[in-house]
This record gives C-alpha cells, structure tokens and sequence, in this order.
C-alpha cells in the first residue's frame, strides 16, 4: 500500500518538481462552495464540498493548460490534527499530509 510513504525532510526538499508548479491559497465564501456542491452532485449522489470545489479547480487548471500534456496532477494539503486529537494530544506541531491526485487531460475536460 503506498498510501503513505515514510521520508525525511531532505526527501521533500530533494523531490524533482517539473517546469511548471503553480500554488494558490483561495477565500471562497460558503454560498459559492454550496453552489458548487450542488452543481457537483448527479442523481441524487451528493459530492462533498471539497471534492466540488477540487473538481474545479482541477477543471479550470486543465482549461488553461498548453495542448500536449497528457496528464494533470494535483495536491491538497491536509490538517490531521483536529481529526487526531486524542491520539496525538500529548504532542506538539501539526498533523499534516498531502493528497495527490493524478487524471488525463482527457477525462478532466
């Protein structure tokens, strides 16, 4: 299962990053995540509101891509803590993880 891979911090400051990397911290009012959540849900299978707003996101980012990539990645950062809190509530810092994504080009348009 590679869900989680142990690495040190010189792992992380050492991956390869390709030539263009791209971040961006949003403020996005709730009406809006809502809208996007409603849009995002089909027959009834209601989506949760992040995987609408990524499913934008991640949208738009492709939108604006130059033709000729194949593929598209995407991270979220994810805060641990509040989800860990009684298991990790004689520690100190933060919990922290990121999700990565991966689609073609193709099925994200």
């Amino acid at each position: 299962d590679k869900t989680f891979v142990k690495c040190s911090v010189e792992d992380i400051k050492n991956i390869p990053t390709p030539k263009t990397l791209i971040k961006r911290l949003y403020h996005i009012d709730a009406s809006s995540i809502n809208a996007l959540q409603a849009l995002a849900s089909v027959n009834g299978e209601r989506r949760t509101k992040i995987e609408a707003f990524s499913a934008y996101v991640w949208k738009k980012m492709v939108d604006s891509i130059e033709s000729g990539y194949k593929t598209c990645k995407m991270g979220w950062l994810v805060d641990g803590r509040g989800r860990l809190e009684t298991v990790t509530s004689s520690y100190i810092g933060n919990v922290l993880s990121v999700a990565v994504g991966e689609a073609t080009v193709e099925n994200l348009d």
